[in-house]
């Protein structure tokens, strides 16, 4: 069996989502949704915050597919992670070479 890859969502901000993923609410959502689908209600009681305060803060990983709501509980869409995190790596790997460059003509 293949898996096939998921297109890219156009006009979505990969950069904005997966620095949604590493911030502080972000990843205290992903870390909750380790175990499965949890209710947003849970998730944002754990967080402190209220439901809609907790959907405002992580709507770039809904905007972006990471995390789909079913039924007031949230999930972790993986291939979606996957590919913020791939497009994150992809963005640093340019960084890197940039500053490689610029590192070799000041030296």
């Amino acid at each position: 069996m293949t898996l096939m890859r998921q297109r890219p969502r156009a006009g979505v901000d990969y950069g904005e989502a997966a620095e949604c993923l590493f911030g502080e609410t972000g990843a205290s959502v992903m870390a909750q949704l380790e175990g499965g689908p949890r209710q947003v209600a849970e998730i944002a009681s754990a967080c402190g915050a209220e439901p809609q305060d907790l959907l405002e803060k992580i709507a770039p990983l809904i905007k972006a597919g990471v995390l789909r709501s079913e039924g007031g509980a949230l999930r972790v869409d993986r291939a979606r992670l996957d590919e913020v995190l791939e497009s994150d790596a992809a963005r640093f790997d340019g960084v890197t070479d940039g500053l490689t460059k610029m590192d070799g003509y000041l030296n």
